[in-house]
């Protein structure tokens, strides 16, 4: 279960079974934050422009870089590095070892050093967040229906297991928010490849129309599930994005001229277990 915790200007949602590990992360909401209409206010985006054909307001660098400014200051994370990359919604992974000026191409993001924190953007796609459960490897990634189908949670999973030695047994999910099954209507294109790849469960056909819907949530759990993470290590947060206007930024509502919200995560600063010492 997500859970909300209000700041003094910003919203964020937590999740219970990351927080029970003493795991520091966060999903962000769009309350707080400088950014004008209709990107207001905690946009995160790494640019946002008005979609091509169209006219209309740009939200620019200084209101970005104030964003993620407040957001680290409300997190008491002053010390702490975000670490993101060039988002494609494909199954690419990248080992963060450093800050780097160039960000990589990949959708999910690991590393096991304090003083670093994974952090990708959203605005109907699923962010989700997973942990070693003594919090000394974390990862952040970026599943949209694309990067599903291209095998990301797959990969950023066997990657943490192989890189950092993490048993799949101990890893904790966190599933942030995302659109929900009634507001995503796919077409056949994508309905097929998930029926065939998770079972007919994770699409809903005749109840909103003609089209198909996709549950992307629901395709995540299953995914993980296939990737050797245990149910009871899986926390869903059951809030739609394109539902939810007062709270986060969704790109099909919005007509693509919209904000992105993020999720965060950073290693615990702890002593590491002995399997990571060197590393």
């Amino acid at each position: 279960m997500i859970q909300h915790e209000p700041g003094p200007d910003i919203t964020l949602l937590h999740s219970s079974l990351l927080s029970s590990r003493g795991i520091r992360h966060a999903f962000t909401t769009r309350r707080g934050g400088v950014s004008p209409p209709p990107f207001d206010g905690l946009n995160l985006a790494g640019s946002v422009v008005s979609p091509a054909g169209q006219s209309g307001p740009m939200d620019g660098p200084a209101n970005l870089r104030r964003n993620l400014a407040c957001l680290l200051e409300a997190l008491g994370w002053g010390d702490i590095t975000p670490i993101t990359a060039r988002q494609v919604h494909g199954g690419n992974v990248h080992i963060a070892t450093e800050a780097l000026g160039t960000p990589p191409e990949a959708d999910a993001i690991i590393t096991d050093r304090p003083g670093l924190a994974p952090m990708v953007r959203v605005a109907d796609c699923a962010p989700i967040l997973l942990a070693d459960s003594r919090g000394s490897a974390v990862m952040a990634l970026h599943a949209g229906w694309r990067g599903v189908l291209e095998g990301v949670i797959k990969n950023g999973i066997t990657a943490m297991a192989d890189r950092f030695a993490t048993p799949r047994q101990r890893i904790l999910a966190a599933i942030g928010p995302c659109i929900g099954v009634d507001a995503f209507e796919v077409g056949e294109e994508v309905a097929g490849p998930f029926e065939q790849r998770f079972g007919a469960g994770v699409v809903v056909r005749g109840r909103w129309g003609p089209r198909p819907h996709l549950d992307l949530g629901g395709a995540i759990v299953a995914a993980l599930g296939e990737a050797g993470i245990a149910s009871e290590a899986i926390d869903r947060c059951e809030l739609c994005t394109f539902a939810e206007a007062g709270l986060f930024f969704s790109h099909r509502r919005d007509n693509g001229r919209t904000g992105r919200q993020a999720a965060i995560i950073t290693p615990s600063t702890a002593e590491r277990p002995p399997e990571h010492a060197g590393r």
